[in-house]
């Protein structure tokens, strides 16, 4: 289970930095803000482990334009924000043989959380995972797909929606 929800995410992070075409520029000037890394938006952690951080849905404010929902397969539905996503990009990027089916409508709500990367970018994307479905997340599993979406750059965990 634990592979599979890790499988995702990494599907996740590939898919968001294949899909932009963007000229980054000179990376030397790269700001935090840029990756939605501010210091507010960052709470402060005790023990091991990263403590979530508490953005919006989407945490740029735009509307979600399509969702790819494997919470019957694999407990996770990802949720496509950025600009650069299309209905028919979203529509072929759902693997229906994994469980993954396309929706015009944002996740379903009651998430245990989720990893959102490229916040406020073109590329934004979320993917939520459930304590239902096939696959549920449990507390234990969510510390650790906390930490290691925080670990990632240009991803931060964010709360249940």
């Amino acid at each position: 289970m634990t592979k599979k929800i890790f499988v995702l995410a990494a599907l996740t992070l590939l898919l968001a930095g294949c899909s932009t075409n963007q000229d980054m520029g000179n990376t030397d000037e790269l700001k935090l803000d840029d990756l939605g890394l501010l210091e507010e938006s960052i709470t402060p952690t005790t023990g091991d482990l990263p403590a979530p951080t508490t953005v919006p849905k989407s945490g740029s404010g735009n509307k979600v334009i399509g969702s790819c929902n494997s919470i019957e397969a694999h407990s996770a539905c990802i949720d496509y924000i950025g600009s650069i996503w299309t209905s028919q990009v979203i529509a072929a990027s759902c693997n229906s043989e994994q469980g993954m089916v396309f929706s015009p409508e944002a996740c379903p709500a009651d998430s245990v959380g989720g990893c959102q990367i490229g916040g406020g970018s073109d590329n934004e994307m979320v993917t939520w995972f459930y304590s239902f479905g096939a696959e549920p997340v449990g507390a234990g599993v969510v510390q650790y797909s906390a930490a290691a979406c925080n670990a990632t750059p240009g991803a931060v965990w964010i709360e249940a929606k």
